[in-house]
């Protein structure tokens, strides 16, 4: 029996969590506010009509990285969030199961598989979501598997051919590079972690930190971004508090900008400055209501963001970037993608924000860090 060793040094974590708020009490259905109960430390949910104070716990999330000669078996995703990605199998355990039972019934309900748990593989938490992920090396007993309800698709993958650009979630991307380092080394580890999600501080919200997420923070797996008014179901910066969602595109728009069509430059709004709360494009003529957009005020001249993209004719001043920490451990690879865009052809604007994009999205999940990762210090066969 293989034996795995695992010394942890682990710092505390001073992060808030990003989890969904209680806004009724789950013991009488009364409206909750948030206060910090006499000799507690954080803000709980409180109802206001019977006191009852609702505690938010970590989930853990359960899942087997299947081995099978030589190869990894995934399931993509046939529902949000991250439709359409590939995963491992993996779920929320359940009241009344182990760990391993509900790493086994999981695989069985997502992959159709039959598996045999060799050892734990890796545990990764992210506080901010309220997650901690137990991931265990398993085998196939059979070679058979198939597509459960919430897979389209199961397939084994080489080492080679890991889908590393169309996976889930950070976690899995994570414990799959993890897993592939232990292959080139020839000696299987157990791996602790704490996934660090970026934050971002943006203008149009002072008073929180926007959190980048891969995927929606609603069940329906969709959100209305908040700056341009269309939806989305893929990476977003999230305000739990109010209740924000904006594409990171949008997100990355720069807080001034000269367009032919104006001849001053035009500053971006987070809101219509008239009472409506709407207002109607100068170029494209058409209404809009409660969104960004870009404005000058000595001339009343308003812009939908997507309009302000088309034919822009100097300079664009990108906001401040939010700083990246260094931190001693494993990071996916990233490329390095220059902002400076001095053309003043029509397309220098969609340029310069293509280089926000493709920097804050490289590796669909390079902006969640591991910050540490604690390898086994040893093992024996007894």
């Amino acid at each position: 029996m293989l034996t795995i060793f695992c010394n942890l040094f682990i710092k505390r974590s001073t992060v808030q969590g990003n989890t969904r708020k209680i806004n009724f009490c789950q013991l009488c259905g009364g409206p909750t506010k948030y206060e910090k109960p006499d000799g507690d430390e954080k803000e709980r949910a409180i109802c206001t009509i019977c006191g009852k104070i609702s505690y938010e716990n970590p989930k853990m999330v359960v899942g087997c990285l299947i081995e099978h000669d030589n190869k990894v078996l995934l399931c993509k995703r046939k529902i949000q969030p991250s439709y359409g990605l590939w995963t491992l199998p993996a779920g929320y355990m359940e009241i009344g199961e182990s760990a391993t039972e509900g790493a086994i019934r999981e695989t069985w309900e997502e992959a159709g598989a039959k598996v045999r748990v060799i050892s734990p593989f890796a545990q990764l938490d992210i506080p901010l979501i309220g997650q901690s992920y137990l991931i265990f090396l398993a085998k196939l007993m059979t070679p058979h598997f198939s597509p459960g309800r919430e897979s389209s698709e199961c397939q084994l993958f080489a080492h080679e051919d890991i889908p590393y650009e169309s996976l889930s979630f950070s976690s899995m991307l994570i414990t799959l590079k993890l897993y592939i380092e232990d292959i080139k080394v020839g000696k299987p580890k157990f791996h602790y972690g704490l996934i660090n999600k970026r934050t971002l501080k943006h203008t149009s919200d002072q008073s929180h930190n926007l959190v980048l997420l891969s995927s929606p923070a609603y069940p329906e797996g969709v959100f209305k971004c908040n700056a341009c008014g269309s939806h989305g179901n893929g990476f977003s910066y999230h305000c739990r508090e109010c209740q924000l969602d904006l594409h990171v595109v949008c997100a990355s728009m720069p807080r001034s900008i000269d367009h032919e069509a104006h001849g001053h430059t035009i500053n971006l709004c987070f809101r219509p400055p008239y009472e409506t709360h709407g207002f109607k494009c100068d170029l494209c003529k058409q209404p809009g209501s409660n969104q960004w957009l870009y404005r000058c005020d000595s001339c009343d001249f308003d812009v939908h963001l997507n309009c302000a993209t088309i034919r822009t004719t100097s300079r664009a001043i990108p906001p401040p970037s939010p700083p990246i920490q260094s931190y001693n451990s494993w990071i996916a690879p990233t490329t390095t993608v220059s902002r400076s865009v001095q053309s003043t052809r029509p397309n220098a604007f969609a340029n310069n924000m293509a280089g926000h994009i493709i920097e804050g999205l490289v590796g669909s999940v390079t902006q969640e860090i591991i910050q540490y990762v604690f390898d086994g210090m040893g093992s024996s066969n007894n």
